[in-house]
Formats: C-alpha cells, sequence, structure tokens
C-alpha cells in the first residue's frame, strides 16, 4: 500500500502527464474521454497498455496484475450488471472521486472564453459516496469486491447552454480537472464501511441527526440508512418519538 505521500505524488505526477498538451480552452468538452477519467487511470497504474483491456464482452478501465480497476464518477447503478459478471472471475475496486473543494468557471461554446473560477460552496466528504453507494449495496462485501474513495480538488468548466437569463440553470458539465489530492480511502470489510458513522454521533442515533453530523442532503439521508443497514453496520431499534432510531452494529 502506498504511503500518503507516495500517493500524493503519483496522483500529481498522473495529473501532470494528462495535462500536457490537453487543457486549452478549445479542447474542454471536446475529447473522446474526459480527463478526470484518464488521470484516475493513469493514478491507478502508470503503464497505459493496462487501460481499456477487453475481458469477455466488457471493457475494464484497468486491468493491472489480475485486478480490475473500474473508474464511475455517478450512477454506480449503472455498473450493477457488470460488477456480477467481473466478480465472477477478478477482484474488483470501484474507483469513485469526490470534489473536496471544488472551483467553478463557465465556458461560452460560441467564443471559446472561459470565465473565471469561483470556489463552490460546496465540499464533499467520504460521506457524500454513500448516496451511490445503495445502487450497489448488496455486492458491497463481496470477497472479491473493494470500493475506493479518491477524494481531491477539482477544477469544474460547465458550458453555458442551460436555462435562464444567464443560461446556466442545469448547464451541462463539459470537463472536471482534479488539482491535488487530499485522501485515498478502500472499503472492502464492514469495519471499513463502519468509518461511513460520523465519529461525533453516539452508540445510538436518529437519521435526523446523521444527516446533520455527516453534512449530507436530507434526500440522500434514505439511501445512506438502507445502505448502512444492508451492510450490517447500523440497525433499526425502534424509534424516538416520530423518528427511527438507529444503533451501530458490530463492526468486523
Amino acid at each position: 500500500m502506498q504511503t500518503e505521500q507516495a500517493a500524493k505524488t503519483a496522483f500529481r505526477l498522473a495529473c501532470e502527464a494528462v495535462y500536457t498538451d490537453r487543457t486549452s480552452p478549445s479542447t474542454i468538452g471536446t475529447l473522446g474521454e474526459r480527463m478526470l477519467h484518464a488521470i484516475l487511470k493513469r493514478y491507478l497504474c502508470p503503464d497505459t497498455a493496462c487501460h481499456e483491456i477487453k475481458v469477455g464482452t466488457y471493457h475494464a478501465d484497468v486491468l493491472c496484475d489480475g485486478h480490475i480497476y473500474e473508474i464511475q464518477t455517478r450512477r454506480l447503478d449503472k455498473l450493477r450488471t457488470k460488477l456480477e459478471h467481473l466478480l465472477q472471475e477478478y477482484d474488483v475496486t470501484v474507483v469513485y472521486p469526490i470534489a473536496t473543494e471544488k472551483t467553478l468557471s463557465w465556458l461560452d461554446p460560441e467564443t471559446g472564453t472561459l470565465s473565471s473560477a469561483r470556489k463552490s460552496p460546496r465540499r464533499g466528504t467520504l460521506y457524500s459516496a454513500l448516496y451511490e453507494l445503495y445502487s450497489i449495496r448488496e455486492l458491497l462485501l463481496h470477497p472479491r469486491f473493494s470500493f475506493r474513495a479518491v477524494l481531491c480538488t477539482m477544477q469544474e468548466y460547465r458550458s453555458l447552454t442551460g436555462y435562464g437569463k444567464d443560461k446556466k440553470r442545469r448547464a451541462p458539465r463539459c470537463e472536471r480537472l482534479p488539482g491535488k489530492l487530499e485522501e485515498d480511502v478502500t472499503f472492502s470489510s464492514r469495519a471499513d464501511y463502519a468509518r461511513l458513522i460520523p465519529p461525533s454521533l453516539g452508540e445510538r442515533f436518529t437519521a435526523k441527526e446523521f444527516t446533520a453530523a455527516a453534512r449530507i442532503h436530507p434526500r440522500a439521508t434514505w439511501r445512506a440508512m438502507q445502505t448502512l443497514t444492508c451492510l450490517g453496520v447500523v440497525r433499526q431499534v425502534g424509534k424516538q418519538g416520530n423518528a427511527y432510531l438507529y444503533e451501530r452494529g458490530q463492526a468486523e
């Protein structure tokens, strides 16, 4: 396992390798492969001969030393069938990037000009993964499966082709460029997933208390609690007033 400093160095080198000749405004959003995806592949395995390998009827993002890495930035449900197939013969890690700090720029598709970057108030954390993990919750404790959250800073570019007078509402995202690696965390056991319960919570807590401690959107809390319950790291133990009460399970 890489040390923290070695991981940060490897991530920086992967960024530098992919950013070369690919960061001018004219290329943003026009490339066949998103740079975030390309950088993560290079970070996971610098040998590009191990990238995009055909495995049966599928293509693995990275196949290195018999281990498959699948990079997915959202909609993990789209991976379910592929994962069920690959896990029959391979160890598989799903790699999920999370933006801990994000700056946003707008691209005018007519002129190719970029607005100055502004910092987004949204900050991603490990708990941000819970909403997506719900889609594959039954696979999370599979003996050949692991989940890897890569937390890093990001610069995001969006196209001024949305709705409203400023064309920003529901505007499509063109590109995301990773900056500095903050944390790289792998989950493969019940004890690992227990880290997704905020340490500030007591042995028993309500969903509302979980929402506040994890700083996730209330609409994501139901999925979070269902996922953690499926994993056995929390269990429902009754009610506190009108709210369901949860208790930490036994991590293994």
